[in-house]
């Protein structure tokens, strides 16, 4: 049995409205940070003071480019203080 290669990692922010009453919308996602990357600083203006948010990281396995596989991981809800 082959595993997959991660070739890009990529972290979402979501918050704000629920979809379909269950899951918080993707309000934004971060460029494409190499295989090795073991931190990420969010611009400014990303992340509101008082809002509640879930960050989700995105290993990634790309085939020819185009997405193979995907494993998703998602943090606690955290708020960034005032």
């Amino acid at each position: 049995m082959q595993g997959y290669a991660i070739e890009r990692i990529r972290v979402a922010v979501r918050g704000g409205t629920r979809v379909h009453g269950r899951f918080m919308s993707q309000l934004w996602v971060s460029p494409d940070l190499a295989p090795t990357a073991t931190r990420y600083a969010f611009p400014a203006g990303v992340l509101k003071a008082g809002e509640r948010y879930v960050f989700q990281v995105m290993l990634e396995d790309l085939e020819a480019g185009a997405l193979e596989n995907r494993s998703l991981s998602f943090s606690e809800p955290y708020t960034p203080l005032r």
